[in-house]
């Protein structure tokens, strides 16, 4: 038997496993360091309560989207309904969704949001899903207001009384 054989052998199977380790490591390190970069959740933090002062809060404040794409927005909004005189006005606003009306040519698409039924002094919270469908590269003031069918029967509206809205910022990028 050859010994300087088997020696070699020996020492190139060490050699290999020594490279080996060292690229797996090498591998490993690179492969966190992707993926401590990247946004794997779509969580948004609740906004600041809606109140009767700030009707609608969002969260994020700054709206930021890419031409046909979506991002996740919590928006909180406050009935401030003012109950009249009429018996069958309790001031409850009944399909409340949130509703974007932008100038310029931007439509913001209101996705995957369920109308919640909001009584007097009520604060709600809405998770939508936005996207927009039309509109260039640019910065875009769009009004949001609590959109009701009380009234219109189906076809959603920004509801009257009360007139719950606020003017936010929309950058497509």
């Amino acid at each position: 038997m050859n010994k300087k054989g088997s020696m070699e052998l020996s020492v190139n199977s060490i050699v290999i496993l020594v490279i080996a380790v060292v690229m797996l490591g090498l591998i490993l390190t690179f492969v966190k360091t992707r993926m401590d970069k990247l946004t794997i959740t779509n969580e948004v933090p609740d906004p600041i309560a809606a109140n009767a002062g700030n009707p609608i809060t969002l969260n994020p404040e700054t709206i930021s989207l890419s031409q046909g794409g979506k991002t996740n927005v919590k928006i909180g909004m406050y009935n401030t309904h003012i109950v009249t005189t009429d018996p069958a006005d309790d001031g409850t606003l009944t399909n409340v969704k949130p509703i974007f009306k932008c100038t310029g040519g931007l439509n913001i698409v209101v996705d995957q949001v369920m109308p919640q039924n909001m009584s007097v002094d009520e604060s709600t919270v809405f998770f939508t899903v936005l996207r927009a469908s039309a509109g260039i590269k640019g910065d875009y003031t769009c009004k949001i207001c609590a959109g009701t069918d009380k009234v219109t029967s189906g076809t959603f509206a920004c509801a009257a009384n009360p007139t719950i809205e606020k003017d936010v910022f929309v950058e497509i990028r």
